[in-house]
């Protein structure tokens, strides 16, 4: 699967437990997750996700017309990675947008 970013669009990932979760919009709106690692490398070490599992958090468009609570185009986006338990392995991931409303979202 091809996917092409939103021109400028905000990027944000997380770390948790030895993956690298990074979020993007996508030229058609929608906000999709990548999942990966990282590869070492020479001169540098290169960022690797799986092309086939990418996920699709949210999509802006329904039958050619905004879904409820549809992202903006160009929203800012922020990752956070969250336990209930401070000692705990990392659970869960909330991941916040503001939508075509301007109300911030997660």
């Amino acid at each position: 699967m091809s996917v092409k970013l939103l021109p400028n669009t905000s990027i944000t990932s997380i770390v948790m437990n030895g993956r690298i979760y990074v979020y993007a919009q996508l030229n058609n709106g929608d906000l999709y997750e990548f999942k990966g690692h990282i590869k070492p490398a020479s001169p540098q070490p290169i960022y690797i996700y799986d092309k086939k599992n990418l996920k699709i958090i949210t999509t802006r468009l329904k039958d050619n017309e905004l879904a409820a609570n549809a992202l903006k185009l160009f929203t800012p986006i922020a990752a956070v990675p969250y336990t209930r338990r401070a000692n705990e392995t990392k659970t869960e991931r909330y991941l916040f947008y503001v939508n075509n409303h301007n109300i911030l979202r997660d």
